[in-house]
């Protein structure tokens, strides 16, 4: 895939993934729970990594779950969601599948 390519497919996942995504939720959290009177108590990173596109992955199975979702969101349509997902079967097919995120779990209690 030439650098051109990738940087269009990367814009099309930060168009798709701003869609649904709260990219900086982790960093602010923790003051939000504070003024709702909730007390953090620790944030633990949790990294996933596939690098297959099938129905044993956690990433698959995330794409189910927010496909109808991303639909019409923000302007998202159909087309470029099934266009979006069918490119990840193409990079299965190529040994070319990469999926690697890092949610933190967010542990609390609330203030008595």
């Amino acid at each position: 895939m030439a650098l051109r390519e990738c940087a269009a497919d990367a814009a099309g996942t930060d168009r798709l993934g701003a869609a649904f995504a709260v990219r900086d939720l982790p960093g602010i959290l923790a003051a939000r729970l504070r003024r709702a009177g909730i007390q953090p108590l620790r944030q633990t990173p949790i990294p996933i990594l596939n690098t297959s596109y099938n129905p044993a992955s956690f990433s698959y199975w995330v794409a189910q779950v927010i496909r109808p979702f991303v639909v019409s969101r923000r302007g998202v349509t159909e087309e470029e969601t099934a266009e979006w997902f069918d490119e990840f079967a193409k990079l299965e097919e190529n040994g070319a599948y990469f999926f690697c995120i890092t949610p933190v779990l967010t542990e609390a209690t609330r203030v008595a």
